[in-house]
């Protein structure tokens, strides 16, 4: 079963080892938490990994995670 994972992380080299890692599962990655917000807005989603240290002056990890349950995004299930 092939799962779509989105993978928020600002490190360039860390995003190419995972997007290598998790070759047999549709993975979109994310380098900011407004991107991360909108590629899950509009797509669904198996598995969202999130950095929580995403830079100076950008929405970190916890800030984006506390965003996607406002928006009803996430799930314990």
């Amino acid at each position: 079963m092939q799962l779509n994972i989105l993978y928020v992380e600002d490190n360039k080299v860390n995003a190419i080892v995972m997007d290598k890692m998790l070759a047999q599962d549709n993975i979109l990655i994310a380098e900011t938490g407004k991107e991360a917000l909108d590629i899950a807005q509009a797509r669904k989603l198996d598995l969202i990994l999130l950095d929580i240290n995403l830079g100076k002056n950008q929405m970190d990890g916890c800030e984006v995670l506390r965003k996607l349950k406002e928006l009803n995004i996430t799930s314990t299930t």
